[in-house]
């Protein structure tokens, strides 16, 4: 793990010493990372009970997984970029002399200019970068929730992060019939040379000219729920039953994606702010066992900023050198899934495995402005091209929770207060347009009833 700079931890410790943690039952979904475990485990639905739980996660990836959906280099899961076309109907700096010449003669200047040209063939890998790179998170979640009366409860989920994308680099995709691309075009070489100094032609940052490296809040979610509780008594296999339907707000408390950046992520979700619905069913059977089944989902309030957009029909991959401003409709965001918690099978020792499908529908881009310098064959679909993008297009996940616990919670029995401890892996076993991080760390909790205070 890279050290983190003065600065940072200072935040993560702000974030710990002055502020309430949130319910390890809620988690916020991004691409970039596999979901945490959502699901409620507790059935102790007493007045006034209060829970706290602080965790800190690392995770890192090299791959990821494209819309195929197979896995590729990490930052290659919207696809290779077509350098060729990365121009098109962007906005020329008049400072950029050689640069704007080496995308004129690589887009084939006298052509037609609603068409492709290669002048390798047909060879359609001509003039793609795939680019690599790694990434590594460092992430505290905190976690409360207090119970109130009449079996309702209200939690909240404060996550901060320390995201990075560094070593960023790239691969020549090109292939032209057999010949390698210098062989090809004195063109292709000019371009690929310039490359980095095309994208600071249009304000972004030299690969690896400064990592990406934010460190700042998640958004914070705080529900209000129901958890409804029936013991069975007497009865030796199924002891208990619990429903817990949940609805609440997503604050937009984070930092949204920098784009100076060839490749950057936001901290949360794009400051939109967000309305969850949640839904668990949990089963204790003998003394020993719970198996417990979850789904979620949340909508997006839409909001306008500015965005670097595709203008071409041709372009492809993450990069996008020109910019825009419109109102953005986040796809929905859903979740479903079960697990088995064998608890306190050893004393105060809990094991859990779980499975969770995360995904998120399709973002729209509702265009307010943009200054493009669009053809006249591509202003009429332009509303179109902005959208028919990968970067805008559904990713979901398939992931696997494993938790291990001890808690001293026997051994507290007639005491206000009881310690608990916690350690995860979670880890993705399939996903579409996905970073392939797994994530592991520990927490530390704290169950109080201030009923004995």
């Amino acid at each position: 793990m890279k050290r983190l700079t003065k600065n940072k931890v200072a935040l993560l410790t702000l974030g710990l010493l002055g502020y309430l943690p949130a319910s390890h039952a809620i988690d916020n979904a991004h691409f970039w990372k596999a979901p945490r475990f959502y699901g409620i485990q507790s059935h102790d639905n007493s007045d006034w009970l209060f829970n706290t739980d602080v965790s800190l996660l690392y995770g890192d990836a090299r791959s990821s997984r494209d819309r195929h959906p197979n896995s590729t280099n990490l930052l290659n899961l919207w696809g290779p970029s077509d350098l060729r076309n990365i121009g098109r109907c962007v906005p020329k700096n008049p400072e950029c002399v050689n640069e704007n010449l080496a995308l004129a003669q690589l887009n084939c200047i006298g052509g037609d200019p609603c068409g492709p040209c290669n002048p390798c063939g047909t060879d359609d890998a001509f003039g793609k970068l795939r680019f690599k790179g790694d990434f590594e998170i460092f992430q505290i979640d905190i976690d409360v929730r207090q119970n109130l009366i009449a079996d309702f409860f209200v939690e909240a989920h404060l996550p901060i992060r320390d995201l990075q994308i560094h070593d960023v680099r790239f691969s020549d995709d090109s292939c032209c019939g057999g010949c390698c691309p210098n062989e090809c075009t004195q063109e292709w070489v000019n371009a690929k040379n310039l490359f980095n100094c095309i994208l600071k032609c249009h304000g972004i940052k030299a690969l690896n000219e400064k990592k990406y490296s934010p460190t700042a809040f998640g958004d914070l979610s705080v529900l209000l729920g129901w958890q409804y509780v029936s013991e069975k008594e007497g009865n030796s296999f199924l002891k208990w039953l619990s429903i817990t339907p949940r609805a609440g707000i997503l604050l937009p408390t984070s930092r949204k994606d920098d784009n100076s950046y060839a490749f950057s992520v936001p901290t949360g979700y794009y400051q939109h702010v967000g309305f969850p619905i949640r839904f668990d069913l949990g089963l204790g059977l003998w003394d020993w066992l719970v198996l417990g089944a979850h789904g979620g989902v949340m909508q997006f309030a839409d909001s306008a900023y500015e965005r670097r957009m595709r203008t071409h029909e041709l372009q492809t991959g993450g990069i996008k050198l020109a910019k825009g401003v419109a109102t953005v409709s986040l796809g929905d965001l859903w979740d479903a899934g079960a697990y088995v918690n064998f608890d306190h099978f050893y004393k105060g020792i809990s094991a859990l495995f779980g499975y969770s499908f995360t995904q998120q529908e399709t973002t729209t881009y509702h265009l307010k402005k943009a200054d493009f310098a669009c053809e006249p064959c591509v202003t009429d679909r332009l509303r179109t091209i902005v959208n028919d993008d990968e970067t805008t297009r559904p990713w979901y996940f398939h992931t696997l929770h494993f938790g291990l616990e001890y808690n001293w919670d026997e051994g507290m029995i007639g005491k206000a207060w009881a310690p608990r401890a916690r350690l995860f892996y979670d880890v993705p076993v399939g996903g579409k347009r996905t970073f392939k991080t797994d994530s592991f760390g520990g927490s530390l909790g704290l169950e109080v009833d201030v009923r004995c205070w």
